[in-house]
């Protein structure tokens, strides 16, 4: 069982990327990202996930800059830290239809007893958001190769599951 305490020098690598997301809008992105995991170990229960996620979603829009969409939320709907990339090429509003749409959806839940872990992963997540690589995202998120260039980033020695059907 992993504890709040645990030992946190897991690589920064999503548990799943999902390279051409289908959805239009940020519901039915959140449903689809989330329906990815429905046989992952991580995740007891996907239609309490997704109602925790919605719930906060409804209290602030997670777009976080131009490009960038961060739902997430603290639930016992999941063991530990499960996180997923989704690419939206064509851009999907998590604000305003007229604000910037979000290409790239970093959807995250973390059992509520993992404060310190959670903090952890989300200042390691804002650096990497901050660096060269992600100032692209709308571009990127675009690029043929996207899902081998965020394989590529560092510390991405682990295996990530490419999806998109």
């Amino acid at each position: 069982m992993v504890t709040e305490d645990s030992e946190d020098s897991a690589p920064l690598v999503p548990d799943l990327i999902i390279s051409e997301l289908r959805a239009t809008d940020k519901w039915g992105a959140i449903h689809e990202m989330i329906e990815h995991f429905r046989d992952h170990a991580g995740v007891e229960d996907t239609a309490a996930w997704e109602a925790a996620i919605v719930e906060r979603e409804k209290l602030c829009s997670t777009q976080l800059r131009p490009g960038v969409a961060l739902p997430h939320a603290r639930t016992t709907a999941v063991n530990h830290l499960v996180w997923a990339v989704g690419i939206s090429k064509e851009g999907i509003a998590f604000e305003s239809p007229d604000a910037p749409r979000a290409h790239l959806i970093i959807l995250v839940g973390i059992p509520p007893f993992m404060v310190r872990h959670y903090l952890r992963f989300v200042s390691r997540l804002a650096r990497w958001l901050r660096s060269d690589v992600a100032q692209g995202i709308p571009e990127l998120a675009k690029n043929e190769n996207v899902v081998a260039i965020l394989q590529s980033l560092p510390a991405a020695e682990s295996a990530i599951s490419s999806t998109s059907d």
